[in-house]
């Protein structure tokens, strides 16, 4: 009985960690790290056409207007190319438009000269 008590104990600690994990994106530039977006909504548009105020706006011409998506489903973010022009790259391979790809902590995204790095805090 202690046994399955203790079982049942460490699965729910470990998916309150999950949980209650904030997740950022940060901008990376030279040796500096700066704050973009702490996620907390299910849907961001990323682009350099989007409202600064709800999205995610990055002021690069060579961004598309709404270059991609970060959504969230359960409790993972998926980054999803909008069939932009000169692509969207997670860890250096450039993604298949239209396909969501999980984002896990520490993961790089570029786009056209911008950095992002997500992270799970």
């Amino acid at each position: 009985m202690k046994l399955i008590f203790l079982k049942i104990y460490f699965g729910l600690k470990l998916l309150l960690e999950k949980i209650l994990k904030k997740n950022v994106l940060y901008i990376e530039s030279g040796t500096s790290v700066i704050p973009v977006k702490k996620l907390e909504r299910k849907t961001y548009q990323v682009g350099r056409g989007v409202d600064a105020a709800k999205e995610i706006y990055l002021n690069s011409i060579e961004l598309s207007r709404i270059h991609a998506t970060i959504e969230k489903h359960r409790l993972d973010y998926y980054l999803i190319d909008n069939f932009s022009k000169n692509g969207t790259f997670l860890n250096g391979e450039r993604l298949a438009p239209g396909i969501p790809y999980i984002l896990i902590h520490n993961d790089n995204i570029e786009m056209g000269e911008i950095c992002l790095k997500y992270v799970r805090e």
